[in-house]
């Protein structure tokens, strides 16, 4: 990702970039020239408002060389001294002001946007701040918003905003950090594309260490399925990318509720609610209780069936065990939901975040 996004160097070559096209659209000659110098005119000086709020260091060079630029054609398009004062006096009276409260309107609407993003997706903390954070005049914004675990472990969520050429806020990417884990190796902290966006249900799944599914979106074409992985040498952990296999899970799905005679597994509901990272529990009549969870594999075209110690099994171990407990399976299946974020009421400078 660009740390920075220079908005005087992109105005410049966005002109060049048109200028180029307005002169293959018509060749050159002398009325298209002085057509072409008024709009270069026109478009610089408007840019140049924009640019006006607090520039940083690396736009001064490119913002004094646009001044000068617009200075001389300003002068090439009025030469008569009168009249480049009655335009000047108009630039300064309506010209400015109207492209300010324009831009006033575009970054109201931008907040208004990125506000809508988060809340869809259950993030209302985030939401709510956006207007505190979001300083134009910083082209890189970032806050974090802190969530307790019901076992006390502490969740960071920090959404980043970059500046684009109009200077207007985009939503980047989104940093994750888990602490306080018994075992430190299973602490988190990982960057999430703003395209993996995930409601706050599925963020929780995932700092679990559990397979979520993301849904297609104008960004993303296709579903994937991300976790968090050690790979094969066991590393820290990071993310994890796989391609969906379209109706693969439903399908196995369709066969465990077959073979269980749990025929809930093949609703909608359960499919839902695995690509949310959530397991399902069912239960075993015998005197042991035995319990069996279902959760989603992390690429997403097959299940995982673990017992009581959570250890992974094979499909037909479960089958066989049930078989030799009880002739019946159970009808008791229960929707297991990771732990939920309680408000952080420290004293702590950041957020809380409310789950």
């Amino acid at each position: 990702m660009e740390t920075e996004q220079n908005r005087a160097k992109v105005l410049w070559q966005n002109w060049e970039k048109l200028e180029n096209e307005l002169r293959q659209l018509g060749g050159k000659t002398g009325e298209q020239d002085a057509e072409i110098a008024r709009q270069k005119y026109e478009y610089l000086r408007k840019g140049l408002y924009r640019l006006s709020e607090r520039p940083v260091d690396t736009e001064k060079p490119y913002v004094a060389m646009i001044s000068s630029v617009t200075s001389k054609l300003q002068k090439q398009l009025y030469p008569n001294r009168f009249l480049r004062l009655l335009h000047q006096a108009k630039a300064l009276l309506y010209d400015k002001p109207k492209v300010f409260s324009d831009l006033q309107q575009l970054r109201a609407q931008n907040i208004s946007t990125l506000k809508g993003i988060f809340e869809q997706r259950g993030l209302d903390s985030i939401a709510k701040v956006l207007d505190h954070y979001l300083e134009y005049g910083q082209q890189n914004v970032s806050f974090k918003v802190l969530g307790k675990m019901d076992d006390n472990r502490i969740l960071g969520i920090a959404p980043v905003f970059q500046q684009d050429e109009k200077g207007l806020f985009m939503f980047s990417d989104l940093n994750l950090s888990l602490r306080g884990s018994a075992d430190p190796a299973n602490n988190v902290s990982v960057s999430l594309p703003g395209d993996y966006l995930l409601n706050r249900e599925q963020l929780v799944n995932f700092v679990e260490q559990r397979p979520v599914y993301v849904f297609p979106s104008a960004e993303l074409d296709a579903g994937k399925w991300i976790r968090l992985g050690r790979g094969e040498k066991g590393e820290e952990l990071k993310l994890e990318v796989f391609d969906d296999k379209g109706d693969e899970l439903k399908r196995k799905l369709y066969e465990l509720a077959e073979e269980t005679k749990l025929y809930k597994l093949s609703s909608s509901e359960v499919l839902l609610n695995l690509r949310q990272g959530n397991q399902f529990r069912m239960n075993g009549i015998h005197p042991a209780d035995r319990r069996f969870f279902i959760e989603a594999h992390p690429r997403g075209n097959q299940l995982i069936i673990r017992n009581e110690f959570g250890e992974e099994i094979t499909k037909d171990m479960l089958l066989k065990s049930l078989r030799h407990e009880s002739p019946n399976l159970t009808k008791g299946f229960e929707l297991i939901k990771n732990k939920v974020i309680e408000k952080d009421r420290s004293n702590s400078p950041d957020q809380g975040l409310s789950m």
